[in-house]
């Protein structure tokens, strides 16, 4: 039995038995075997039912199947090439700013970063393939908000315009986690929050053989020694005012005694006022906090809260009550993201008012 007419679009698809591997002569058998059949499609010959149907071999199962009338595309198709895109200073801004940090949000962009048609500008990086995104909140599918970070092609961009990118040798990293991205809000909505009520912020430092920690005082422990050298400095005026002997405290300011609570090495944030006595202190704590980390925190800034309101900030209270006993002891206070806004418009802290002195 023959077939006179067959379309010469077809599939071949070897499959070994699992319980015979094949060897490299038996392969080169089976492909002779299949070389036949497709020399005798190109010369237009028929072919033999057995020639076509399914054949076992001891090697393995050769299948020629027939395909649909219309053709269907490659199995692995190639990939979308990227769309030429002419860089303006608002691409730059955002591929540097993202950058500095392992990844960013299309809110982060939006709320922290000044560029007009933030969403655009995101969307036009991606489709170059300057940056890579994913929707992060799984549970919202589609409607989730992207995630972006660099990819090898944004980071060399930056390279080669004299640029340093924080997360230019980890462009591939994997896709963040929904308490990723919520620290990660943390850590821009605090610094944003202080400098739209006036204040300046040091954040914390990240140390490595780059930047190594050393024997040096911290940025953030200067803060703090000096807001409270200008409140001891303003107390002993006072006292001096009311006519009180000061003598023995003057000669311990002279030492800095007042300071000898303060860690030389804080690492956190902490916000103050130039030329003010204001000052606090944040620490931000992960979604996924253990009490490991908190117990850690809390025997270190036990002494600092004494003279300066820290503070333990938090997502949202969901995450806040498993916690509230050993923070209440150690004196720190507890806040979250949304009370961020009235904690430096109340400043200070009913805590911090001594007997006597009023409100500014």
């Amino acid at each position: 039995m023959t077939l006179e007419k067959l379309d010469s679009s077809f599939e071949i698809e070897v499959r070994p038995p699992e319980s015979a591997p094949a060897t490299a002569r038996e392969l080169r058998n089976v492909a002779r075997r299949l070389r036949r059949i497709c020399d005798l499609l190109d010369d237009g010959q028929p072919l033999t039912l057995e020639q076509i149907e399914v054949t076992q071999l001891t090697t393995g199962l050769i299948r020629v199947e027939k395909l649909l009338k219309r053709r269907k595309g490659p199995t692995n198709p190639k990939k979308r090439k990227a769309k030429p895109l002419d860089l303006t200073a608002d691409h730059l801004t955002i591929l540097k700013w993202i950058g500095e940090r392992k990844f960013a949000t299309t809110s982060h962009v939006q709320n922290y970063l000044l560029v007009k048609k933030a969403t655009d500008r995101l969307r036009e990086l991606e489709q170059a393939k300057y940056m890579t995104a994913f929707r992060y909140e799984r549970h919202k599918g589609l409607l989730s908000e992207k995630c972006y970070w660099l990819s090898s092609r944004g980071a060399n961009c930056l390279t080669m315009r004299g640029i340093k990118a924080r997360s230019e040798t980890r462009f591939n990293i994997s896709p963040p986690e929904e308490i990723n991205v919520q620290f990660a809000t943390m850590q821009l909505e605090l610094p944003h929050q202080a400098r739209l009520a006036g204040w300046k912020v040091v954040e914390p430092q990240i140390f490595n053989s780059a930047n190594p920690k050393g024997k040096r005082q911290t940025d953030q422990t200067t803060a703090i020694a000096n807001a409270l050298h200008r409140r001891e400095e303003r107390q002993l005026q006072e006292a001096m005012v009311r006519g009180q002997n000061v003598t023995v405290r003057q000669e311990a300011f002279k030492r800095n005694k007042h300071l000898a609570e303060i860690p030389f090495q804080l690492n956190h944030h902490v916000c103050y006022k130039l030329d003010s006595e204001a000052v606090m202190v944040f620490i931000l704590c992960p979604p996924e906090i253990t009490g490991q980390f908190l117990e850690a925190r809390l025997k270190e800034y036990v002494e600092v809260a004494k003279r300066v309101k820290v503070w333990t900030v938090f997502y949202s209270r969901e995450f806040v009550e498993i916690w509230t006993e050993p923070i209440n002891a150690a004196n720190l206070g507890i806040a979250t993201l949304a009370s961020l806004p009235q904690l430096f418009k109340d400043y200070p802290p009913e805590t911090l008012l001594k007997l006597g002195e009023k409100r500014p």
